[in-house]
């Protein structure tokens, strides 16, 4: 065999890769839109988004907070709309859909909850009529039976469903009063509920006012327009009359009211959810979109300080990340939840809150900042590509001041936002003393770690005092 020698020059050996040319950050172009407010209250955007013969039509349902007394009950709802339609006469409307070219899709979100669909544009008004039909008109008493209830339940507390139920656990925990979320487990008192109460809670909490009906896509806007009007404007609020969410009492920024540690007893996990969270300022606050920023850097982006560190450093986590979540009310806070394997509890967590005390404490230089910025603009521009990615972001940004002028955060505010305004949001709102954990696993398993465990959350709770 006869062997080949390549020798390449040392000067090309020796010379660093060439790092491409970043061209300037585009913030967004403006999308043709029309906002208008029907007679009886119905809130309706329509907006013309991309080139293909689809539409997307949503209706937002505001529930707004659930008291104590209601837990899980917006998740009870949003479940028997989706079965109800899937199941006995309720499944003329999932037929009807897919005839229109498109699938049906409920979600339960924070204080509200969405009803969805995206069809070819020949049938935006009839999916108008045909939404329109499953609100004003649900399905509940075929949903709300005893075997659905229980399987809702199954769901919500099922084995992989250890983030879910740390979620639900810290929001009890930072809004104490029971309205954004409560300290009870959704998966225990759904099966309480029966059909009166969950047709109670959605003729009291829906209504025309609190309805807000997205139109987004291509389609003949006039076509839209007559349908929206005959099909939701003669809706008139029920003698239980559903009124526009109040503000929750939620715990403000600096308050200090939540432990720093609670711990949730899964007998058996052999992983352990690790959620770290606090409140911090809604979109109305000046220091909003540097949270955002401060959020890239920490735990958001796939290449930020925490995944970085406890995912491709040390192997702790799979996909950790973290989150703001924002309610209509305003109410928003701050998580970063992490699966682990049971035996690294404790050091994964030590590193989450070494890493936000790190960025709280030292300045980020501006190439990491620029970082932070270029992906949240980025994911704004993917995102607002699709229809039901401008929705999203479009019901994130009307609660942002002048937000939609641009993609999340207003676009060149969050150009604006420096290293230094980075550390102090990080250093005021996730401060130690703000911080609250919530681990979810076997206490069993965990036995060795608690001590240490137990005391960083001391030393949380100490500086607090």
């Amino acid at each position: 065999m006869r062997l080949m020698w390549f020798v390449w020059p040392l000067t090309l050996l020796a010379q660093s890769p060439i790092r491409p040319t970043v061209g300037p950050i585009d913030t967004g172009r403006a999308v043709a839109r029309r906002d208008t407010t029907l007679s009886n209250g119905v809130r309706v955007t329509m907006a013309h988004v991309g080139r293909s013969a689809k539409v997307l039509v949503r209706v937002v349902l505001s529930t707004g907070a659930e008291p104590g007394i209601a837990c899980g009950l917006t998740e009870v709802v949003a479940h028997a709309l989706d079965v109800g339609n899937m199941e006995g006469a309720g499944r003329r409307v999932a037929d009807s859909v897919a005839h229109m070219g498109g699938a049906f899709a409920i979600s339960a979100r924070p204080e509200r909850i969405d009803v969805s669909a995206e069809v070819l544009s020949a049938f935006a008004a009839p999916m108008v009529e045909l939404i329109a039909g499953v609100v004003r008109a649900p399905p509940l008493e075929e949903a709300a039976q005893p075997a659905q209830l229980r399987a809702l339940a199954l769901a919500l507390g099922a084995p992989g469903s250890a983030d879910t139920t740390g979620l639900w656990v810290l929001r009890g925990a930072l809004f104490p009063g029971g309205e954004f979320g409560s300290a009870c487990s959704a998966s225990d008192r759904v099966t309480a509920y029966g059909v009166a109460d969950v047709d109670r809670y959605y003729r009291s909490r829906v209504g025309p006012r609190t309805i807000r009906v997205v139109v987004v896509g291509r389609f003949d806007e006039r076509a839209v327009v007559r349908a929206v009007a005959r099909d939701f404007g003669d809706w008139r609020e029920a003698t239980e009359a559903a009124a526009a969410p109040a503000r929750p009492g939620a715990a403000q920024p600096g308050s200090g009211r939540a432990p720093s540690l609670i711990v949730v007893h899964r007998p058996g996990a052999k992983e352990a959810a690790i959620i770290v969270g606090a409140a911090i300022p809604g979109f109305s606050d000046s220091g909003a979109v540097a949270m955002r920023v401060a959020d890239g850097i920490l735990g958001a982006n796939v290449v930020s300080r925490i995944t970085m560190n406890i995912r491709e450093a040390k192997g702790y986590a799979y996909s950790p990340g973290s989150v703001i979540t924002t309610a209509p009310s305003g109410v928003a806070y701050w998580t970063e939840v992490a699966d682990v394997g049971a035996g690294v509890t404790w050091p994964a967590l030590r590193e989450i809150l070494g890493e936000i005390a790190r960025l709280g404490a030292e300045e980020p230089d501006t190439s990491e900042v620029q970082g932070a910025q270029r992906y949240l603009l980025g994911r704004a521009l993917v995102e607002t590509a699709t229809r039901s990615g401008w929705a999203d972001e479009d019901e994130l940004e009307m609660r942002v001041p002048g937000g939609r002028q641009a993609p999340r955060g207003g676009g060149r505010r969050v150009l604006d936002v420096t290293g230094a305004d980075v550390r102090r949001v990080i250093g005021t709102y996730l401060a130690p003393e703000q911080l609250t954990v919530v681990i979810v696993g076997d206490t069993t398993a965990l036995a060795a770690q608690m001590p240490a465990i137990r005391e960083a959350a001391s030393r949380l709770r100490s500086a607090r005092s």
